[in-house]
């Protein structure tokens, strides 16, 4: 099965992966809102969710007053993510695209947004180069990326082991400038490694 008959198949459930979607979709949004200020600045408004999904990040950044353009390589997502925003009537512009190839213009982006594990779909190392490259023509001067992917080799915070132990890390860490572990989101219990990359 390809990864775009699986993400379609995906579409109608995904939200089931999260322990309360709408709130993670506010959440979140409220999240990646600060780190877009935080590290771009108060004027970076518009954003490329380059691996749009369902419209988890889209559609709270949407309703923090962000400009958003979503790209998807699977249709059923998409149309998912279009429904979604079109029942919150939120002017969410999308697209179907993989992000090695993404069909907008150079440099008309503050962010781009890549989230929910979609770099581990590309097979070669060459692969996420261009996946990086085409990310980065899309920003603008002194805009940047976003990188955001769950931390599989970690089980859930707060998850008790066989000894009743937590298995893992209560606290966010921060890495070095560029890189911030926080804690996740996907039912407030995955530890999600945020990368911020500036062009």
């Amino acid at each position: 099965m390809t990864v775009q008959a699986f993400y379609d198949r995906l579409a109608p459930l995904y939200h089931l992966v999260y322990e309360d979607w709408e709130a993670s979709v506010g959440r979140q949004g409220e999240m990646l809102a600060s780190l877009i200020a935080e590290h771009w600045g108060p004027g970076a408004h518009t954003v490329l969710d380059a691996a749009l999904g369902i419209g988890t990040q889209a559609l709270g950044l949407l309703a923090n007053g962000f400009g958003v353009t979503g790209s998807d390589i699977s249709v059923g997502a998409v149309a998912r993510a279009r429904r979604e925003a079109a029942v919150r009537r939120f002017p969410l512009v999308s697209l179907i695209a993989d992000f090695r190839t993404l069909p907008v213009r150079s440099s008309s982006f503050d962010v781009v947004l890549v989230c929910d594990n979609s770099p581990p779909h590309l097979d070669t190392v060459e692969d996420i180069r261009t996946a990086l490259a085409e990310c980065f023509r899309c920003v603008r001067p002194g805009g940047g990326c976003l990188i955001a992917g769950l931390d599989l080799n970690q089980r859930p915070l707060g998850y008790e082991g066989k000894s009743g132990h937590h298995s893992n890390q209560d606290e966010p860490t921060q890495t070095n400038d560029d890189e911030d572990l926080l804690n996740g989101d996907v039912g407030d219990s995955w530890l999600i490694s945020v990368a911020l990359l500036h062009s």
